[in-house]
C-alpha cells in the first residue's frame, strides 16, 4: 500500500471516529468536573482547560518529530510553530467565549 493512500486512509478512520463521537455527545449534559476522556464531552471551560495543559506537550512531541524527519529544513519547524500556536490561539479563544456565553445564560 503505497504512504500516500494509507495516509489518506488513516486520516479518514480519525475524521470518522471524531465525527462518531461528536454526534453520539451532542445535546447532552456536559461534564464539568472529573475526568472525562471524551473532548466533546466536556465543557467549554473543561475543553480550555484541556487544550491550554496539552498544547505544550503537543507542540514539544510535534516539533520533535519534524526535527527528526526534516533537521536540514529550519523553516519548515519555524512554520509549523507559527501555525500551531495560531491554531491553538483561536481553539482557546471559541472555547473561552463559548464559556463566558454559556457561563451568562446560566
Amino acid at each position: 500500500m503505497p504512504v500516500a493512500s494509507t495516509l489518506i486512509f488513516m486520516l479518514a478512520i480519525i475524521f470518522a471516529v471524531h465525527l462518531a463521537l461528536f454526534v453520539s455527545s451532542k445535546n447532552k449534559s456536559k461534564t464539568d468536573k472529573g475526568f472525562q476522556f471524551v473532548y466533546y464531552k466536556l465543557s467549554y471551560r473543561r475543553r480550555m482547560l484541556r487544550d491550554l495543559i496539552l498544547a505544550p506537550f503537543a507542540l514539544l512531541i510535534a516539533f520533535w518529530s519534524l526535527y527528526q524527519s526534516y533537521p536540514e529544513q529550519p523553516g519548515t519547524l519555524i512554520a509549523f510553530a507559527v501555525f500551531f500556536v495560531a491554531l491553538y490561539g483561536i481553539f482557546f479563544a471559541y472555547n473561552w467565549t463559548m464559556w463566558k456565553k454559556h457561563e451568562k445564560n446560566e
